[in-house]
């Protein structure tokens, strides 16, 4: 899990672990307040500082892999040995010295002296080669919604889908994949599975299947009024925006999990696209929500959500007020493991 903090002589970040039997933690790396000792500046590991750090990943080489949030539309990725705690830079969105990036292919010249596209997205994913993938945001310079893909190196950033280019860009005509095409808004809540990739474009509220070998595109679920794809809840509170796990217990479905003002989570059919929230038996206004338990005050948070290895029924939230919370699907409950 990741979570930043901040003081009057900056923001900082820590990347720490937490025992799922225990609920006790331990600081893997960063720079976090020790109360015990005075609230001091407490730094583990060495190497580049963490600035604002909401996502982790484990690389299929042991490495933890953290998005960390430089400013609006910067993001880096830093490297984290496990063991020792230090920190290294694996990739800078806006460093075109020293690393790979992605044009936008803006019509203005002036544009071109402004690396990659705006980067705004909660999460990010990684593949079993060790490609990090991140959703750009379609903005002023028209280039269309694209998952951009780097290098394990950092080296090479390419497209892995891209389409609604709009406005002489040089992306017209000219983007990856076919399929379903997102036009506006981004994608969020990436994750891969297998040879394929899961994401949500939350303007349309569509859950959407990515190859990764050819970037097609496949619209599996929508809960928007302007095209609706499967039964079962609508807008937003039909396809969250935070997180896509798959489902332990059924190949054919995958949960897509959010805020959406309390903590959310739908489960939708692959095949048929229709949604099933977790308290249809409620019948209240936000009937899909945990809606008892320390899930139900405040919100889930970036930084983590996983299924129990030996549990398929138990979940564990990084949550924005109550740390780690773990429920259970089956009846909602829900307590708190770790704060």
């Amino acid at each position: 899990m990741t979570g930043p903090w901040s003081d009057a002589s900056g923001t900082y970040g820590v990347l720490w672990g937490v025992d799922l039997d225990s609920g006790d933690r331990r600081i893997i790396s960063g720079t976090f307040l020790d109360p015990s000792a005075g609230f001091s500046r407490v730094t583990t590991g060495d190497g580049i500082d963490f600035t604002r750090p909401y996502h982790s990943l484990m690389g299929a080489d042991g490495q933890i892999y953290v998005a960390d949030n430089m400013l609006v539309g910067r993001v880096r990725v830093i490297r984290v040995d496990p063991e020792t705690g230090d920190r290294e830079l694996a990739w800078d969105s806006e460093d075109r010295e020293n690393w790979g990036w992605c044009p936008h292919l803006s019509p203005r010249a002036s544009d071109q002296q402004q690396p990659a596209d705006d980067i705004r997205t909660r999460t990010f994913a990684m593949d079993a080669a060790g490609n990090f993938f991140f959703g750009n945001q379609k903005g002023g310079r028209n280039s269309g919604v694209a998952i951009l893909r780097i290098s394990p190196d950092g080296q090479t950033c390419s497209d892995l889908t891209r389409s609604g280019a709009s406005l002489q860009n040089g992306y017209v005509g000219n983007g990856t994949g076919t399929g379903y095409d997102v036009v506006q808004g981004d994608y969020s809540a990436l994750s891969v599975q297998g040879d394929v990739m899961y994401a949500v474009n939350m303007l349309n509220n569509a859950l959407i299947e990515i190859d990764l070998a050819t970037g097609n595109r496949r619209l599996i679920s929508s809960a928007s009024s302007m095209l609706l794809v499967g039964t079962g809840p609508m807008g937003r509170d039909g396809i969250p925006n935070f997180y896509t796990l798959p489902d332990p217990l059924d190949d054919d479905s995958i949960w897509v999990v959010g805020d959406e003002g309390k903590t959310l989570m739908v489960r939708v059919h692959k095949p048929t696209g229709n949604r099933f929230p977790i308290s249809p038996e409620l019948n209240l206004p936000k009937w899909e929500r945990f809606v008892h338990g320390p899930i139900f005050v405040g919100n889930l948070g970036a930084g983590g959500m996983w299924f129990d290895p030996d549990d398929p029924d138990r979940v564990y939230f990084a949550h924005d007020t109550r740390g780690i919370v773990v429920a259970e699907i089956s009846t909602k409950n829900n307590r708190i493991l770790s704060l």
